[in-house]
């Protein structure tokens, strides 16, 4: 590791504990701050929000800690709901934070920081299968000591798939060649209400995973469940998705398939992080695994059935920023 990642994984980190501090001096308290940050501090804690000037004037300083579960533990004590900020590398230091201090039974609702397919409902290959499987631990272990929680299962960052349409070390959309993995037709099939999805993944804004994520905090309804985002406006084949593109920018691409088979020699062959994002495109793309289930209510609810007056930006709309 560089010296510059090491820093930026500090910085991270600074910030997830600045979040718990802040946590902790204003229990019951919402904070007012940009939807498009709290997805990104929900997510990955990369945002510089900071509190309101009113929390700030009522805020006191906290005891000087060198820790940050000490930290995290005060957010608990006072009742808050907890939202750990840490992404997949520190997947294992928020299972310790999860059963360690989560046991003192007085954490309303605990969000781990997931936000992306449902771990537990995943064909993936290496790497991203331990990922995957190291998250579903993380579940096991809060369900283990009867933590209160809810899982947010967004799919895919619009900010991420949808501005580069999965082309690796793409910052736009493209325009003239796309790769697409299979067949541009996924083979998961699920009902949503009486409509077959086939193929399909969804692309949901981050603002639009903030805001359904701040309603789930205190609904009972999403007390110990997955909570899905599957608006129909988000939901596109990646053929369909390129087509719709093609009709945007008026000009057919040269579209390159690579088979199942080439795909899955391709990621043995790649390094990081190359090696950890084919695999999460093969699990979506090719598999299906956003759609290829029924959310059961035993496990899950979706965000449009229980928020219908909610507002999504659709893919097209999203799209237009890039012509």
């Amino acid at each position: 590791m560089d010296r510059h990642s090491h820093r930026r994984r500090h910085h991270r980190s600074d910030f997830a504990d600045q979040r718990l501090t802040e946590l902790a001096r204003a229990p019951n308290k919402r904070f007012n701050i940009n939807t498009t940050r709290l997805a990104k501090i929900l997510a990955t804690g990369n945002s510089r929000a900071s509190p309101t000037s009113e929390q700030t004037k009522t805020a006191r300083a906290p005891p000087n800690v060198a820790s940050k579960q000490h930290e995290l533990h005060q957010a608990l004590v006072r009742q808050a709901p907890v939202a750990p900020t840490f992404g997949a590398t520190g997947a294992c230091r928020t299972k310790f934070r999860a059963t360690g201090t989560c046991r003192t039974n007085l954490c309303q609702r605990f969000f781990p920081s997931e936000f992306g397919n449902d771990v537990d409902r995943v064909h993936a290959v290496e790497l991203a299968r331990t990922s995957f499987a190291t998250k579903a631990k993380i579940r096991r272990a809060v369900e283990a000591e009867r933590i209160p929680y809810t899982y947010v299962a967004s799919n895919f960052f619009a900010g991420l798939y949808l501005s580069s349409f999965s082309q690796p070390g793409a910052a736009a959309p493209p325009r003239d060649k796309v790769v697409i993995v299979g067949d541009g037709n996924a083979k998961g099939k699920a009902l949503l209400d009486t409509f077959t999805l086939y193929t399909q993944s969804f692309f949901n804004k981050e603002d639009d995973i903030g805001i359904n994520s701040i309603k789930a905090v205190d609904d009972p309804r999403t007390l110990n469940k997955i909570l899905y985002i599957r608006p129909r406006c988000s939901i596109y084949s990646f053929n369909d998705l390129v087509s719709l593109w093609e009709e945007k920018i008026g000009k057919a691409l040269d579209r390159v398939y690579v088979t199942e088979e080439q795909l899955l020699k391709n990621i043995q062959e790649a390094s990081y992080p190359l090696n950890m994002l084919l695999p999460i495109g093969h699990s979506a793309y090719v598999l299906g695994d956003q759609t290829n289930f029924e959310i059961e209510p035993s496990f899950g609810v979706e965000a449009t059935e229980l928020y219908p007056d909610a507002n999504y930006t659709t893919v097209d709309e999203y799209l237009n920023q890039f012509i």
